[in-house]
């Protein structure tokens, strides 16, 4: 009888158990999602996130659009193996310090957060094997900042993460002007951009412009050197505020021109290509030697067309850039006097989020007094500049470019609304100078 009870007490619980939710426990590798652009994967290589008009790709463009036009974003990226890998998409709103917001899904986008990578393409007669994904980015219902994040399937891991933003066109009017540094100082190697916004109190709730209004610059599109600005004046009875400084706060080094080199071809000698080395292996990557590059610190200013850090994947063997361009080893060399600062020297541009790290370090050679760095990189046209980090540990490159106030920058502005702590971000405006 006993023995019958404890039967069906054991039966019992058991059904009870079954009616509970399953808890997982975490996974001790999982892996953290970064509100930033960011590669998880070692495979995945050349992300490019830019603008479509109609059905014209715009290359070499941020992705930044506005809101409600017929302007999309189109995601490509390579992942360096031979078989086609399961992807799929989320997307992400963010505030406009890019921490998550509250927004719900169902209020910016039209379907279920999860998009299948169902584009993608092998590569065509290339050494290096990869094969290409293309990624059409659906349109949103809401302004602001967004992480767009690849996940593969089935473990659920990301293996990429790309900012996006867009912007309203009528709420505020966001105008700017480049001008030299009101420091005397500065004034031969900085540059000084100043801003000022006219809002529509029909269309914004604003009782303090300087509590609900987010002004955020970055110079050639790279984030990593994203500033919020304070205001300088608010009036608000002509609903404007006003972001001018005199004490230096609002200057910005102007840095050089980027350096640049041609890879579209490997049958001849591109833009500042030394040489090209065919192995004998097929299976071995090309070697790409630059020319040897000089500082520029000490040089006169000398203006050069540039795509202020952008690269462009490019082939002018084929008509398939994306598909039928292949990787190469790119070497850098860059001539000293000596052994470098114990901060290292980098090479950095768009390719590499222009940050500094082990995988882009140039390494000292004293009998040849050359640093040399190689990068696997696909055929293109890239932009490049030295850089050594600073006390704060930020990619600075004035050592090695210098500074120079003439220098051909572009300077982004963001202004981000707030109704409330809390609440979710807009982007209100959006301009780029000049």
């Amino acid at each position: 009888m006993e023995r019958k009870a404890t039967c069906c007490f054991a039966l019992v619980l058991l059904l009870f158990a079954g009616c509970m939710p399953v808890s997982y426990p975490v996974q001790q590798n999982e892996v953290p999602l970064i509100y930033d652009d960011h590669r998880y994967h070692a495979d995945i290589y050349t992300d490019l996130l830019y603008p479509l008009r109609g059905e014209q790709e715009v290359l070499g463009e941020p992705p930044v659009i506005a809101l409600g036009s017929n302007e999309r974003l189109r995601l490509r990226f390579d992942d360096l193996g031979e078989d086609v890998r399961d992807f799929y998409v989320k997307i992400q709103h963010c505030q406009h310090d890019w921490t998550p917001s509250s927004l719900p899904v169902n209020e910016y986008l039209d379907s279920y957060n999860e998009f299948n990578i169902v584009n993608y393409v092998f590569s065509f007669q290339t050494r290096q094997r990869y094969v290409h994904y293309r990624f059409d980015v659906p349109p949103v219902k809401h302004s602001g900042n967004y992480l767009l994040t690849v996940y593969s399937r089935p473990d659920g891991r990301p293996v990429l993460s790309r900012r996006f933003m867009v912007y309203e066109t009528r709420p505020a009017i966001l105008q700017g002007e480049i001008q030299n540094s009101a420091l005397p100082s500065e004034l031969r190697s900085h540059q000084q951009v100043s801003w000022t916004v006219e809002y529509s109190p029909s269309l914004l709730n604003i009782s303090y412009p300087q509590e609900q209004l987010y002004l955020y610059v970055q110079q050639n599109y790279d984030a990593n050197n994203r500033r919020l600005y304070s205001p300088s004046r608010v009036d608000e009875l002509q609903n404007r505020v006003e972001y001018r400084d005199f004490t230096g706060k609002q200057s910005w080094e102007g840095g050089n021109e980027y350096r640049r080199f041609e890879a579209g071809s490997l049958r001849f000698l591109g833009f500042h290509v030394a040489e090209v080395v065919y192995p004998e292996s097929s299976d071995s990557l090309v070697q790409v030697h630059l020319g040897r590059d000089k500082s520029r610190r000490l040089t006169p200013y000398f203006s050069r067309n540039d795509m202020n850090g952008l690269f462009l994947v490019q082939n002018y063997d084929n008509d398939l850039p994306h598909a039928g361009s292949d990787y190469v080893e790119v070497h850098f060399y860059l001539e000293t006097d000596g052994p470098p600062p114990p901060q290292g020297v980098y090479v950095v541009g768009a390719f590499n989020r222009r940050r500094c790290t082990e995988a882009n370090r140039m390494h000292y050679d004293s009998s040849r007094q050359v640093l040399s760095a190689s990068l696997r990189l696909k055929q293109g046209v890239y932009d490049y500049a030295y850089a050594t980090p600073d006390s704060s540990g930020s990619c600075r490159t004035a050592y090695w470019e210098g500074n120079f106030q003439e220098t051909r920058n572009v300077y982004e502005g963001f202004l981000y609304y707030s109704a409330a702590p809390g609440r979710p971000d807009r982007l209100i405006a959006y301009r780029r100078l000049p």
